[in-house]
């Protein structure tokens, strides 16, 4: 036991003590930092996806208004004859066009937050109103 006990106080003497000491600080410093910085690197990453989804989202929210606004001309073309309503009608469409293009640019990345689905139930819809109100103003301007 005294064999032992003599090893091992020869071991650890001052100098190896403060020397392990200083290693498994300077471990412990180098793991937290490691985690700190990969922990960043997902903040960012889930910072950028919800800043894109939140434009996806205001892009939505003007190419619906865009409908919308359409829609009203082609009514008011419709109910009056007005012709100053084709022209706001056609202002409408071809900014839907144009929004509805960076939409689907934004679908098109492999990266993009939106259900693939539902984007073309989506795109479905916008064609089908789109040609619906042209066909509305089609007929207006034969029945004059």
């Amino acid at each position: 036991m005294i064999i032992y006990n003599k090893h091992i106080s020869k071991w650890l003497t001052r100098k190896r003590v403060l020397l392990l000491t200083v290693f498994f600080s300077v471990l412990l410093l180098g793991a937290a930092v490691f985690l700190f910085s990969q922990q960043n690197k997902w903040l960012e990453l889930d910072y950028a996806k919800q800043t894109e989804l939140e434009q996806q989202q205001d892009r939505f929210d003007v190419l619906f208004l865009s409908i919308q606004s359409a829609e009203s001309a082609g009514r008011g073309y419709a109910a009056t004859g007005n012709k100053r309503f084709v022209e706001k009608f056609k202002e409408h469409i071809a900014f839907i066009k144009v929004e509805y293009a960076e939409l689907k640019e934004g679908q098109n990345r492999k990266n993009s937050g939106l259900d693939s689905d539902l984007f073309l139930e989506f795109d479905r819809l916008v064609q089908a109103k789109i040609n619906f109100m042209q066909q509305i103003t089609k007929l207006c301007d034969e029945d004059n």
